[in-house]
């Protein structure tokens, strides 16, 4: 029986087999290569292309997640921008309602129509 780390790697090493339990550092890996040593060929076979399988899914997954990752954030920087775009037109029709220029003027400066205009005025309460 076992009582440390050093003597399951004792056992391994005496009996070129594991202990039932063991908990010694290494051992699991140790572990998985008796019992792939252990197949069949044809086992070997199939077990080696499940684990290329499962690597190039994982790297479909993990490309996928960086390609979404970039995607949200060029999105997020475009709404970003085009909120602040949005913010500083209607500062400029604010301020320009404000400063007395006309609502054709201001339409004429900013580009919107005057219904848009007229929109940002009453939520501000200007009108």
């Amino acid at each position: 029986m076992a009582k440390d780390g050093l003597d399951e790697w004792t056992y391994y090493f005496k009996n070129n087999n594991l202990p039932t339990t063991f908990s010694a550092p290494g051992l699991e890996s140790v572990s998985k290569k008796l019992k792939y040593d252990d197949m069949t060929p044809q086992s070997k076979i199939e077990y080696d292309a499940h684990q290329k399988e499962m690597a190039i899914t994982y790297g479909v997954i993990e490309t996928a997640k960086y390609e979404g990752r970039q995607e949200g954030e060029q999105k997020g920087r475009q709404e970003g921008r085009q909120e602040g775009r949005q913010e500083g037109i209607t500062s400029v029709v604010i301020k320009s309602f404000k400063n007395g220029i006309d609502i054709p003027m201001i339409t004429n400066i900013t580009g919107l129509t005057e219904g848009t205009i007229h929109d940002i005025l009453k939520k501000e309460g200007l009108m």
